[in-house]
């Protein structure tokens, strides 16, 4: 009789810890699943965070073409302080005109070249940042002379360089 109580209270014991075992790996499991969440979340609002740094500049680079006397190109101001940075930039998107942009008559930053690499260097000359370290692929649509930059979440953001108009879309939207 003594060996079927010691028994069954190993078993009672075992049957406890894996109960427990369970629970833990249920909380942690639920824990992983809000945290991988989260993370998609953070890279989600890459783009987004892009979005309003270009809305913020492009009127800045509009003032600076005012206050320049609205030449054909200019050479932005804050260009100088990332100078030791171009060694960074691909070679693909480094020109012999240094760092200067081209504006429209109406005042709003034009690429030198019409496909995804002016795109690439406009971006690059606006807000300093190499598309591939943000995981941001650049695309030029010549129907509407835009400059489209999307995510890898699908999300996207359009600069349209006639008017100077940014649009964003998060993915999942139309």
């Amino acid at each position: 009789m003594h060996s079927q109580q010691q028994a069954e209270g190993e078993m009672l014991g075992l049957y406890g810890r894996m109960v427990t075992l369970v629970l833990v790996l249920i909380i942690l499991g639920f824990l992983g699943w809000r945290y991988f969440n989260g993370v998609e979340e953070v890279r989600s609002q890459s783009l987004a965070l892009e979005h309003r740094r270009l809305i913020t500049t492009l009127p800045m680079i509009r003032s600076q073409w005012l206050s320049s006397g609205r030449p054909h190109s200019i050479k932005l101001e804050w260009q100088e302080w990332h100078a030791s940075e171009v060694n960074a930039v691909p070679a693909s998107l480094q020109a012999q005109d240094g760092a200067s942009v081209l504006m429209s008559t109406a005042g709003w930053p034009q690429l030198r070249n019409l496909d995804y690499l002016g795109c690439e260097r406009l971006w690059l000359q606006l807000l300093g940042s190499n598309l591939t370290e943000l995981n941001i692929i650049a695309a030029y649509q010549g129907n509407s002379q835009s400059c489209r930059y999307t995510a890898l979440d699908g999300s996207a953001l359009t600069y349209q360089q006639t008017t100077g108009e940014v649009v964003f879309w998060r993915a999942g939207e139309n």
